[in-house]
């Protein structure tokens, strides 16, 4: 009683009489599909079929004592699939017809069913990349829902380091010798499954390969022995390697006169795996930035400082790209936001699509020069005087003209000089009309330092007519290429006439 069955069966049994006058003489079967209405068997019918009202009752053949039912058409018309209930009625021969039918004994059910059970894989999805997974899982269903299912397996298979399915690298798993990936030869593991005729399956797994393709596939037999047919599953990548984000703008230790929009690439993985291995960086808002100020730790968000504890404090920045591509981040302090004097630290990072999604791989080590720039903002420009020649002196030649330079924040790089005589200015070769205002530049003895000095020899032999005025102009210049607006000036005659 309660079993399940695929095969066509024939049915049989034996019948006594109770009592001791009497013999049993007949048997009648009555066979019900789905528990009663118009759906008990009519071996008559042409052909026979499940049709007749219940129950009906039809003669066994063979004999009284050792009965049997052949021959029945399960499929035909409403026939198939489904649960049957059968009754077997013997009378004797002195027309005492019986009239209980215990359960297990005169009546009976079972289920006939040939329909294949089906299985699904929840946890993994086609074309999907995972940085982890510790489990698979999926669930099951009997097609017919008649029977109960008796054994779930699966099948995972790893393409190689080709990543071609069906090549010679391609390993199946065996967890029987605790190996793993070892053979070549398709095979397929246990998984644990709860339920009746449908539940869920589950897989505990480890030993993933990081950039390796991997197809998982399943299917479950049912207690009627109705085994599913193979069917391929998903294909997905496990994909360990965490992406780079790289700045570009500003460089490391650099120094600006403005906060430069923030710019660079991003890179899914270490380069080590081809392109189709990784799962990419895609959306937008996959690299993120951090700035903070390192006078007081304050950390921008996005419109405003705030106070320190705060670093990092992330910010999408913009990506374009799909494995690789740029970033761009333009909302940068500026205004009443902008400090100069200050230098400010700039860290940047990516995270991929590998799930579990979030954060999916994300990047946690910031390289100094790579991820990680400190630059400096100075609109301040250095200052420059002249200390020789003295301011009007009359000379019949100059050969070297000199001074000292300064600045407060980023150090000293060159003095900026404009030399003219009023009719014509000196560009370090000759002298231009007077329409061409031209600057020659003098480095400073020490670059980068707070104070310096600088000196200037490319001078021109000829001053013109003896009697000439000659200016020296000179402004400071920074490293950052902030230029003094207001030059300091000296003026000294040229005179060569003897007395």
């Amino acid at each position: 009683n309660g079993f399940s069955t695929n095969t066509a069966i024939s049915i049989t049994g034996n019948s006594s009489d109770l009592g001791v006058l009497s013999i049993a003489a007949t048997v009648f079967v009555s066979i019900d599909k789905s528990g009663g209405g118009d759906n008990c068997y009519n071996p008559f019918a042409s052909p026979a079929q499940f049709s007749a009202v219940c129950p009906n009752y039809f003669p066994a053949g063979g004999e009284t004592g050792n009965w049997s039912v052949t021959g029945i058409n399960w499929n035909h018309g409403s026939g198939g699939n489904a649960i049957y209930y059968i009754s077997a009625r013997a009378s004797d021969t002195a027309n005492n017809v019986q009239s209980v039918f215990n359960l297990g004994v005169s009546s009976l059910s079972f289920s006939y069913d040939t329909a294949a059970p089906v299985s699904y894989i929840n946890s993994v999805a086609t074309a999907t990349y995972y940085r982890q997974l510790a489990q698979i899982t999926g669930t099951f269903s009997d097609t017919s829902g008649l029977s109960n299912i008796t054994f779930m397996e699966m099948q995972l298979r790893d393409f190689g380091i080709d990543n071609q399915e069906g090549g010679a690298q391609d390993q199946y798993w065996k967890d029987w010798d605790g190996i793993g990936f070892n053979s070549t030869v398709s095979t397929w593991v246990a998984v644990s499954f709860v339920g009746g005729s449908s539940g869920t399956w589950s897989y505990n797994i480890s030993g993933w390969t990081n950039g390796r393709r991997y197809r998982v596939s399943a299917r479950a037999k049912d207690a009627a022995e109705n085994q599913e047919a193979y069917a391929p599953g998903p294909i997905f990548t496990i994909d360990m390697s965490t992406p780079l984000a790289a700045i570009t703008q500003p460089t490391n230790n650099s120094g600006w006169v403005y906060f430069p929009a923030l710019q660079g690439t991003a890179n899914d993985g270490s380069g080590d795996l081809v392109v189709s291995s990784q799962s990419g960086i895609v959306y937008s808002t996959h690299v993120q930035t951090a700035i903070q100020r390192q006078d007081n730790g304050k950390c921008w968000n996005d419109g405003a400082w705030i106070d320190s504890p705060c670093h990092p404090r992330w910010i999408d920045a913009p990506f374009v790209g799909y494995s690789s591509g740029v970033w761009t981040y333009g909302n940068v302090p500026s205004g009443i936001n902008l400090d100069s004097g200050v230098r400010y630290l700039v860290l940047a990072r990516a995270r991929d699509t590998a799930r579990p999604y979030l954060p999916g791989n994300l990047q946690d080590s910031f390289d100094v020069g790579t991820s990680s720039n400190i630059f400096y903002v100075d609109i301040d420009s250095a200052s420059a005087a002249i200390t020789f020649p003295y301011d009007l002196t009359q000379r019949n030649s100059l050969v070297i003209t000199s001074g000292t330079i300064a600045d407060t924040f980023s150090g000293v790089l060159n003095a900026v000089l404009r030399i003219s005589t009023g009719t014509s200015y000196w560009n370090g070769a000759g002298w231009l009309a007077p329409a061409v205002s031209t600057e020659v530049f003098a480095q400073a003895a020490s670059t980068g330092s707070f104070s310096s000095t600088w000196s200037y020899v490319n001078l021109p032999s000829n001053w013109g007519a003896s009697g000439a005025v000659v200016k020296i102009d000179v402004r400071g210049r920074d490293v950052t290429a902030n230029t003094q607006n207001t030059a300091l000036s000296v003026q000294w005659l040229y005179d060569n006439q003897a007395p």
